[in-house]
């Protein structure tokens, strides 16, 4: 391997030293590339081979590398190989092609054409045995392949038979035209012009195509020049990229060169929207229109192998296939300044740049470092210090050129007219030694923080002299250990606040007075930065950042950031906003960017490689200097970025779910990927555990990918998995459900959500169809139940019924067997009043009327109903007979309704003749005057039967009297049997019957008459 690697340098030497002398006159553009670290991938890192020949980068921001043994996939974390496709070795892998409306990866390698579908890798079976394949085209819905016996066209007919593994016959689908050439027929590169020609490349020419004849449009100038890549451009012009001679275009008619001194084209074709050209020596930009070429990617001399292609992720990184590994170039965010020279370089504590655009640091004892060019050295001759032993702090230029430093703990040093003057030192005897940071006041003020004080250095007013005025402000608090002042802000109205251990403070009666940010909570401020607009940043030493804005003059908290919000740490030690008005917070695990964005802000975080210092630091100090550079003094060295560098890497993951597995009992079923993804699957209830795989592509920097999830149907909140990749999911219960995954890397900016919907089928008990027949079933039950209860109850109540029928029936008789001997008795009693007069005429009449009526009561009696025409035929004999008792003192009058037919309506018998009679015995025969008058009136009122009975005798209360008095005293029991008769039908029959009686009255109040309103149901034609 070493020989070969060292054979394929020397070549790439002899190419490049030719190249050099042929194209003296070309130049690159000169600009400052951004720097790039390189890694490399080989068989040591998990690739079946280092010899790369292909790279691939599909829509899902996977990595697919092809090589000697065959292809293998990368995802930032491990690679998984394929090597076989159905026991069918793959071989050399020259070429991929992605077809993303049915989610295949074509293959071409030595052993023929292959396809990637439902994470299976399958073999195309050609009649010919095996063809390689060198490269693919997809046009519209077919293929182009390009085989060793030429270009072959696959329509959509044939792309769907050999995804069915059906066999295909290559040799009739090669384009006719190429069949007359006489060179080599192997395709080895294809391009689609806009003009809808093909262009074709063999291994040393290309040609160009309208499907029925072939033009040679390039030819190689040399045996090892071969045709590497053709492109073309949506202007419609075509590049073509050779091993030995670059990338030639056409113009004016001639073929010309990029301007590139060396010329060994591996590789030139379009990512995004910029061109790029691979060199092995570099990774070119190439300005399409104009030719013009920056340096990109420089690739150091220990990584020039011989190189194949390359490729850019949508982080900004370079994959770079050689024959000796794969390359990844990301971009290098934090350059090292390391330094074995001069002593103690590599531990500041301070950095600062003059007025002049000199960069001093400041370090420990006392030194003080200058920059020149891109190293450091001794600031001042002779290495001389300014401190014995103490650090350098802080560093200060005033305008009128003095230059302040602020040592740990030996005072204040001032550089002015060429020499240094010394305050505060060990020997001053009072007052604070150590000064942290400087701030210039708006008045023209100095002020400098300390271990517990804050001083304030100024000239005095109107003095000519070199004098200086120091005043100290300390806390009025009186407690043991000092507080640390490292930060000092002035706010609109001229008041200053001091930063520190104990927390914010303001200077008020010539002392420090604390004064609360929040209520309830107090703050440990390591370092305070005020905006463009005024606004002041806190960093904390444990609650994160605070935004701050002033009121009244007073600050007050506006927004508070932790890690929950995508801070890589609650711990902070120093702040910066930059030019652009963003914030750069320095905490122990690395560097944050935030930048207000409206009412979001947007967190990103960036560790430090520990390869670039020489241990963890413990402060730091931050400066960003006119060029933009922020550079970054700490205790373990000095680094600097440029922040929009840092910018451009701001990126989300890429979020993939591998792996799905369904977790019964102690069974691990897996599901499988269709088309690329995992389609809705139904769940049975013992299957209601899950455990997932997921990926979230971030090459940059795979460690810092954060995930979270949430199950959609259960739970809307997002569950933060931490760096772990796999989740797992426990007793889901029965519904349906989206399962969502996202993931962030070292920001609060989140990736696509990668989702999987699917459902848990409850258990058949728990189904609605089952509840319901349950429910159906205790319903038919309980109505069965009911139905059979409610049958027994009503054969019972018509048991019931029937036996108290029965019995009303035999009372009914037995009142009707009263009523009988009661007409007779009356009747009788009439009859003998005649004989006692002597009246044998009225005697033998009424007699005979008297047998009538017998009968008719007699053949009544016998029924439970009789139509009213009978009842009014009795009643009319009845009243005939009382007339001729009573020597016709009443008249008689009987109103029917013309809507009743008495010979259709049903009444019980004899309940009119007790009311009729009682009119007459009562009323109407205690009557003094004559017109005595019986009046009978039936009537239909909707449903009902009303009877009416009135006469105009002396009333109820005056026949009691006088019968009171009588010798006569006839006890009536019509009334009584009529009325006990009423309620057994009302009972029975449900007849509704009622009586009514009401006395009337005359003018003068006294009695005259009674009516008795008798309702029933109007029955017709049946008995209840």
């Amino acid at each position: 391997m070493q020989r070969t690697s060292t054979c394929r340098r020397l070549c790439l030497l002899l190419i490049s030293l030719c190249c050099l002398q042929a194209n003296a006159q070309h130049t690159v553009s000169p600009y400052a590339p951004v720097s790039y670290q390189i890694i490399e991938y080989t068989a040591r890192n998990g690739l079946p081979s280092s010899e790369i020949l292909s790279l691939h980068l599909d829509t899902r921001q996977l990595l697919w590398i092809g090589h000697t043994a065959g292809l293998s996939r990368f995802d930032g974390y491990t690679f998984t190989n394929y090597l076989f496709a159905q026991n069918k070795r793959i071989g050399r892998v020259f070429c991929f092609l992605e077809d993303s409306t049915s989610h295949t990866l074509w293959i071409g390698s030595t052993a023929g054409l292959f396809y990637f579908n439902n994470n299976e890798v399958r073999s195309v079976n050609f009649s010919e045995g095996v063809v390689p394949v060198f490269s693919l085209l997809k046009e519209g819905k077919g293929l182009w392949v390009g085989t060793g016996i030429g270009p072959a066209w696959l329509d959509s007919t044939a792309v769907l038979q050999v995804t069915q593994h059906e066999t295909t016959a290559v040799a009739p689908r090669i384009l006719p035209a190429w069949r007359t050439l006489n060179d080599d027929r192997r395709v080895r590169k294809m391009a689609l012009h806009k003009n809808g020609k093909l262009l074709l490349g063999n291994f040393y020419n290309v040609y160009e195509s309208d499907r029925q004849t072939l033009h040679k449009i390039w030819t190689a100038s040399d045996k090892a020049d071969l045709v590497n890549g053709i492109v073309c451009t949506n202007e419609g012009e075509v590049l073509i990229c050779g091993n030995f001679s670059g990338v030639s275009y056409q113009k004016e008619g001639q073929w010309k060169r990029l301007p590139i001194e060396y010329l060994t084209g591996m590789d030139f074709h379009q990512e995004g929207n910029n061109w790029y050209y691979y060199n092995s020596e570099a990774i070119y930009e190439v300005d399409i229109v104009t030719k013009a070429i920056r340096l990109a990617v420089n690739i150091p001399f220990d990584h020039r192998e011989w190189g194949a292609a390359f490729t850019r992720d949508k982080d900004g990184n370079f994959w770079i296939a050689t024959h000796e590994g794969l390359l990844y170039a990301k971009p290098e965010i934090f350059k090292t300044h390391l330094q074995e020279k001069p002593e103690g370089f590599n531990e500041l504590y301070s950095i600062y740049q003059l007025k002049d655009g000199s960069i001093i640091a400041g370090g420990n004892r006392g030194r003080v470092f200058k920059k020149v060019n891109d190293h450091f050295e001794p600031a001042l001759a002779d290495n001389k210090t300014i401190f014995p032993n103490a650090e350098i702090k802080s560093i200060c230029e005033m305008p009128d050129g003095d230059l302040w430093y602020g040592s740990g703990y030996q005072g204040l040093a001032r550089y002015s007219k060429n020499k240094f003057q010394y305050f505060y030192g060990e020997s001053s005897g009072h007052g604070d030694k150590t000064f942290l940071h400087f701030y210039q006041g708006k008045n023209g003020d100095l002020w400098a923080t300390g271990d517990k004080n804050v001083t304030r250095i100024r000239k005095p007013e109107k003095s000519n002299s070199d004098t200086l005025e120091f005043t100290q402000y300390t806390y009025t608090l009186n407690v043991t250990d000092n507080p640390i002042i490292r930060s000092l802000v002035e706010s609109p109205g001229g008041k200053i606040y001091v930063g520190s251990t104990w927390g914010l403070a303001v200077i008020r009666n010539n002392a420090l007075e604390l004064v609360p940010l929040k209520k309830e909570q107090s703050f440990a401020i390591a370092d305070m930065e005020m905006t463009k607009e005024g606004k002041v940043w806190i960093a904390t030493q444990a609650s994160g950042i605070l935004l701050c804005k002033f009121v009244q003059d007073s600050l007050v908290v506006e927004k508070q950031l932790t890690a929950e919000d995508g801070l890589s740490s609650d711990i902070f030690i120093k702040l910066l906003v930059d030019k652009d008005n963003v914030l750069w917070a320095v905490a122990y695990n690395g560097v944050n960017r935030v930048e207000q964005l409206g009412k979001e802000y947007s967190i990103v975080s960036k560790a430090i490689d520990r390869t670039l210092l020489k241990g963890d630091y413990q402060s730091a100090d931050m400066m960003q200097d006119t060029k933009g550079t922020i550079w970054m003094a700490t205790s373990s060295g000095l680094l600097s970025f440029d922040p929009a560098v840092y910018a451009k890497t701001i990126t989300a993951p890429h979020v993939l779910i591998d792996n799905i597995i369904v977790l019964q009992n102690e069974q691990r079923i897996p599901l499988l990927q269709q088309n690329g993804s995992f389609a809705h699957t139904s769940l049975s209830h013992e299957q209601n555990s899950l455990e997932l795989l997921v990926t979230g592509i971030h090459y940059t920097d795979p460690t810092a990918v954060q995930y979270e999830y949430r199950l959609l149907g259960q739970d809307s909140s997002w569950i933060k998995a931490g760096n772990t990749r796999q989740i797992i999911i426990r007793s889901i219960p029965a519904g349906d459900y989206t399962l969502q995954v996202r993931a962030a890397a070292g920001s609060n900016q989140w990736s696509n959500i990668a989702a999987w919907a699917f459902t848990v089928r409850a258990p058949f008990w728990k189904t609605w169809w089952f509840q319901a027949l349950v429910v159906l079933t205790i319903a038919g039950i309980v109505y069965y139940g009911v139905r059979q209860r409610i049958a027994a109850l009503r054969k019972k109540a018509a048991t019931q019924r029937d036996f108290e029928r029965q019995i009303a029936r035999v009372k009914m008789n037995m009142l009707r067997a009263q009523m009988n001997p009661h007409f007779i008795f009356n009747s009788l009693n009439s009859i003998n009043n005649f004989i006692l007069k002597n009246d044998p005429q009225n005697a033998s009449g009424y007699l005979t009327k008297f047998s009538r009526l017998m009968r008719m009561i007699l053949d009544n009696s016998r029924s439970e109903w009789v139509t009213l025409e009978n009842e009014l035929s009795a009643l009319d004999l009845y009243i005939q007979l009382e007339g001729i008792r009573f020597d016709n003192v009443f008249q008689y009058k009987l109103v029917l309704d013309e809507d009743i037919d008495p010979t259709q309506v049903i009444i019980p018998p004899l309940i009119i003749q007790p009311y009729v009679e009682n009119a007459i015995w009562h009323g109407l025969l205690y009557r003094e005057k004559p017109g005595g008058l019986l009046l009978l009136e039936i009537k239909r009122v909707g449903d009902q039967l009303t009877i009416k009975v009135e006469d105009n005798g002396v009333g109820r209360q005056a026949s009691t009297d006088l019968r009171s008095r009588s010798a006569l005293k006839k006890k009536s029991h019509g009334m009584k049997i009529t009325g006990e008769r009423l309620d057994i039908v009302n009972m029975t029959y449900d007849a509704n019957t009622n009586v009514k009686v009401e006395d009337l009255y005359d003018e003068n109040q006294q009695g005259s008459g009674t009516r008795v309103l008798i309702t029933l149901n109007y029955i017709q034609n049946k008995v209840l």
